[in-house]
């Protein structure tokens, strides 16, 4: 912590504590050696034995976060364990903690609150260079523990490339697409005139050249485009360095901040981003001069009814009584003009919020979750680590809309909730935890199907991956394994189990057939059966006891099949009567007349 502001212990506690809004975000809570086992009265002791010691002038909490690879997510004990051994390493074994686990990005990670006060000594324990002993422990605990392993050492990123981070192309990573030409130029003079129709220059700084971009001044280190444009070998090359004279550039490639190049074309969301940032820039522009106008108008309405007060004051009153007054009013001007400043300050912060300046990547992680499928897909391509998966297949079909609940990371992974599990999409698959219960393996099933074509390929390990077939099966899912020995292990579960009763249909089918003897326009109904895949007329749509259900007849029959949420989303759009295609994988598809070929 860099800043007193920042090292108040209950505020950082309450930043690792707040949901944000999220159903996901917070996982487990530990307290460690308080009295006190709420989290409330934990940081008031806490708070109050730092300040026992007053004579420490450094911070007095140190904030510890352990990040995991992505895709790994060990039980609470494991998390528990690293984080003891973190705390025992740096020396804070005794010492006050408040640990929470954050489940809301791709990486699970623990933040660890500790008081560098010791209970009983007052003595603030400050560890000395303690990146060297939290990298070594990682590289022992992922050995212990069968974790990913990771590269721990410092600077690992080379130059000023952020290219990962921001999902947007650097200058780092733009030069070096163009280094060839100056790699293949004879002499300064060519080597300058590149630089000059890319709109760059080239400029000796302490022992070595930098490129800078002309326009908005972005430096990177020649060496780190390619070695050959280091100082020692392009001197060697070329000779003694002459600088350039300065020319105005004709930028014929120069070099813009763009979305790096991928597989989605981001060209309209580029210039849907673009066009937010200029409105919210001269909103912003606005409101400011609006602001300051309205504070100028308030001061001003304050200070003219203070002078309206002296005017009074000056005709009625006289000698102490005066002064008297005088000083109250003064008083109440200066609160007044504080009011009104406090005001702006306030309509100015929210105004901040209102029109922030968001990154690309921020940008595409709020679109995707509002539910646009294109800015997901975008956001994939800019940020793209996928985990490992449990399901995926070859083919994929038309994308579903987002959940409202679902919450999207900033590599793009959908993150939804199942009971206390979690269910992650990235662009390879779905992921789920093996220890998972299987209320949470048939809803995975089901967003498998809806969202694969073909068959299904399950990861993970061999016992797990049987499991998932046999669950598949037992519950006649209208899916098929690529592989053929869980496919085996499906086609037998499901002959062994009974196909399961949809109660919610079988209700709506018991009222609707009551009515039938009574009433002659109501036709019988009855549950479809993988039997009945082929062509049907599409009838409606009902939702009963939140299953949603779908009405279809053969001609003389109505047959009632119970869909996903994302399959009525689709259905409520078309029109009444159009023929269905219903598959025995309940895979439906609408025939909009007119409009095939």
């Amino acid at each position: 912590m860099k800043t007193p502001e920042k090292s108040r212990f209950g505020k950082l506690v309450a930043y690792l504590l707040d949901p944000q809004g999220k159903k996901i975000r917070v996982g487990e809570v530990a307290i460690t050696n308080c009295v006190s086992s709420d989290t409330t009265w934990a940081v008031r002791e806490i708070v109050a034995t730092q300040r026992l010691n007053a004579r420490a002038k450094s911070d007095r909490t140190y904030h510890l976060l352990v990040s995991l690879r992505a895709g790994e997510n060990p039980d609470a004990q494991t998390l528990r364990v690293i984080e003891e051994r973190f705390c025992q390493e740096l020396g804070y074994a005794l010492h006050q903690r408040v640990s929470v686990v954050h489940h809301d990005t791709d990486n699970v990670h623990i933040h660890v609150a500790i008081n560098k006060i010791h209970p009983q000594n007052l003595t603030l324990q400050d560890p000395i260079a303690d990146y060297k002993k939290r990298s070594k422990l990682c590289a022992i605990l992922e050995h212990e523990l069968g974790l990913a392993q990771d590269n721990h050492q410092r600077a690992q990123i080379r130059g000023n490339d952020v290219t990962a981070k921001s999902g947007q192309e650097s200058f780092q990573v733009w030069l070096q697409r163009h280094a060839q030409g100056f790699i293949d130029a004879t002499s300064w003079e060519e080597f300058h005139g590149i630089a000059d129709a890319h709109g760059v220059r080239m400029e000796l700084r302490a022992n070595g050249f930098v490129f800078t971009h002309r326009r908005s001044l972005v430096r990177v280190k020649a060496s780190s485009i390619d070695r050959k444009l280091g100082k020692t070998a392009l001197e060697a090359r070329l000779g003694t360095f002459i600088p350039a004279e300065y020319q105005q550039g004709r930028d014929e490639q120069g070099y813009e901040k763009r979305p790096r190049f991928g597989r989605v074309d981001t060209s309209r969301l580029w210039e849907e981003y673009q066009a937010q940032r200029e409105l919210h820039k001269t909103l912003r522009q606005a409101k400011h001069v609006s602001l300051a106008a309205t504070r100028a108008q308030q001061i001003e309405a304050v200070k003219a009814a203070a002078r309206a007060k002296r005017a009074v004051i000056k005709l009625t009153l006289k000698g102490a009584g005066r002064r008297i007054a005088y000083t109250a009013v003064q008083s109440e001007l200066r609160q007044g003009i504080r009011a009104v400043n406090a005001r702006i300050r306030e309509e100015r912060r929210s105004l901040g919020g209102d029109t922030r300046q968001l990154s690309w990547v921020d940008w595409l992680q709020q679109q995707a979750s509002s539910g646009r499928n294109d800015a997901l897909e975008a956001l994939r391509v800019a940020r793209g680590r996928d985990q490992a998966d449990t399901i995926s297949a070859s083919k994929t079909a038309a994308a579903a809309p987002l959940e409202a609940q679902a919450q999207v990371t900033k590599q793009g992974t959908v993150i939804q909730k199942v009971g206390e599990h979690e269910i992650r999409h990235t662009s390879k698959g779905l992921n789920v935890q093996p220890n998972v219960g299987d209320d949470v393996l048939l809803e995975l099933i089901a967003r498998a199907s809806e969202r694969f074509e073909g068959g299904l390929t399950a990861y993970g390990p061999a016992d797990f991956q049987l499991r998932i077939a046999r669950v598949a099966g037992a519950n006649h899912f209208g899916v098929s394994f690529a592989d053929p020995e869980l496919e085996k292990a499906r086609q037998a579960a499901q002959a062994a189990a009974p196909a399961p009763v949809n109660k919610p249909a079988v209700e709506y089918i018991t009222e609707r057939n009551s009515k039938h003897d009574r009433i002659a326009d109501i036709p019988f109904h009855r549950l479809w059966q993988p039997g009945d895949a082929g062509e049907l007329t599409f009838v409606g749509l009902r939702s009963v006891a939140q299953q949603n259900l779908l009405i279809a007849s053969n001609g003389t029959e109505h047959l009632v099949l119970p869909i996903t949420p994302e399959q009525r989303h689709h259905l409520a759009q078309q029109q009444r009567g159009i023929p269905l295609t219903i598959s025995s994988a309940v895979s439906i598809q609408a025939h909009v007349q007119g409009l095939e070929r």
